[in-house]
């Protein structure tokens, strides 16, 4: 199973922007914050995570987190989270600036406020995390040390 998420913001149920990410490592690693994560398109999570939020009639920021089965490739709802989430510096760093968006919103100046969809394809690491991670055995802090940029 992978955690996948699609992180987004809506207007009085119209999509204003999201990312979507897939956490590599996190911890607890039964299910905990992330430790390294990247940044994806998958077209199928992006449409189910979309159908949750548009049939909600959402409106402000929204994290919707999906379990994807290893073998048959199906996307399972975990949850649907109302609030910023701890890996925003992700999709800061690939361009997709929720904060910004969320508080131009918020104004009367709705005229700035465009719908951005595009971002990079990164993968963000959080070393402090991770550390809390690997410190429980030898062999992930080998893996650690090799995998740090």
């Amino acid at each position: 199973m992978f955690i996948m998420n699609n992180l987004g913001l809506y207007k009085n149920g119209r999509m204003i922007t999201y990312y979507l990410h897939k956490r590599v490592n996190m911890y607890p690693e039964s299910g905990g914050v992330s430790t390294k994560a990247t940044t994806i398109y998958d077209k199928k999570l992006y449409h189910q995570g979309k159908l949750v939020l548009d049939s909600l009639d959402w409106h402000g920021v929204a994290m919707v987190e999906f379990k994807k089965h290893s073998k048959n490739g199906k996307f399972y709802l975990i949850e649907v989270n109302p609030k910023y989430w701890g890996s925003l510096d992700l999709g800061l760093a690939a361009g997709i600036h929720i904060p910004y968006l969320h508080s131009t919103m918020s104004s009367r100046d709705y005229s700035k406020l465009k719908k951005k969809t595009e971002y990079k394809k990164i993968t963000f690491f959080w070393p402090i995390e991770d550390l809390q991670r690997v410190f429980h055995s030898e062999k992930r802090l080998k893996g650690l040390i090799e995998s740090w940029p």
